[in-house]
């Protein structure tokens, strides 16, 4: 068990290296000497864990939406713990992937990078088209709670609306970085919140 565990801490180690200089100068800055420097490990250790450079990236992508997705997940469960209502939940969750302050720029930048990478590379397509699953079922899901207690009126399709918000939200985190205007992106996403979860919950009425 120990040896597992420390595999996975090096492991950790170097993807948080990568990160670190893919947040700070660009995916293409990312090396196998910069993570290994960066993470104070020789090369051949890097090396060993991760054989190649498409490995490393592929990894830190990966971790990358795991955080995010770490972070919607805690602010979904405390918003159930305080009977928040869904719209409410929906619009921070939503929020955390738009370039509202410096953190969330520097990760819309990065995950806006390796999403650009993915269009040619067939195993990070693969980790974003998972992640879009994984996002479009959470938000479908979402969306049917709304309509069991009120929230969304009835004849709203989950799946489609779902589609709707995620495109929209990744639209506008496109659009908010590169344009500089994110409290426009982060109101055209408010809008579409406000169309699908247009109801009043039975719970807070």
């Amino acid at each position: 068990m120990a040896r597992t565990a420390d595999h996975q801490q090096r492991r950790r180690q170097m993807v948080d290296a990568a990160l670190r200089i893919a947040t700070t100068e660009g995916i293409s800055s990312v090396t196998v000497a910069r993570v290994a420097s960066q993470a104070g490990v020789s090369v051949g250790l890097v090396q060993h864990y991760f054989p190649t450079k498409r490995e490393l990236i592929t990894a830190a992508y990966v971790e990358v939406l795991r955080r995010t997705d770490d972070r919607i997940a805690d602010l979904v469960q405390d918003g159930e713990r305080t009977a928040r209502p869904i719209r409410v939940m929906a619009q921070a969750a939503l929020a955390l992937l738009l370039p509202l302050d410096a953190r969330r720029r520097r990760e819309c930048a990065v995950r806006q990078e390796f999403a650009g990478l993915a269009v040619r590379d067939a195993e990070l397509r693969k980790v974003a088209a998972a992640n879009d699953a994984r996002s479009v079922a959470r938000l479908t899901a979402v969306i049917r709670n709304g309509l069991v207690c009120g929230e969304v009126p009835p004849g709203v399709n989950p799946e489609r609306a779902a589609l709707e918000l995620l495109a929209v939200v990744v639209g506008a985190a496109e659009l908010g970085s590169r344009a500089g205007a994110p409290r426009d992106a982060h109101a055209a996403v408010d809008e579409v919140i406000a169309r699908v979860f247009s109801g009043e919950c039975r719970e807070h009425a």
